[in-house]
């Protein structure tokens, strides 16, 4: 008799479990979907949060062990300036690579 309740005494039921399950398929999916991007995006912050520091700590052993093998030949001050000097022009180089390599045009195809 499918929802009419003329004729149905169980209509109030049949509605109620018609709304229920809208209701949670409806749930279900939403709640999951959102779970799923905030689960994501939580780990993503995390992981980014861990590669700055991760930079950051390889940056200042690269710079101190640079100044420590340095260190071997020249006294502490010589050291750090020639680090310094030394790692600035290698990532000056390395972004100067980058800059020229992301404005370069594009090769044209040959026909």
């Amino acid at each position: 008799m499918g929802l009419n309740p003329i004729g149905n005494d169980n209509w109030a039921n049949d509605v109620t479990d018609l709304v229920e399950r809208g209701v949670s398929v409806v749930r279900d999916n939403l709640t999951n979907r959102a779970h799923l991007v905030v689960k994501g995006l939580v780990y993503g912050i995390v992981a980014i949060v861990a590669l700055i520091i991760l930079v950051v700590l390889s940056l200042l052993v690269a710079f101190r062990g640079l100044q420590w093998l340095i260190e071997l030949g020249a006294d502490t001050a010589t050291a750090v300036w020639i680090s310094y000097i030394g790692l600035g022009i290698l990532f000056s180089a390395i972004g100067l690579f980058l800059l020229r390599r992301a404005t370069s045009p594009a090769p044209r195809p040959t026909r």
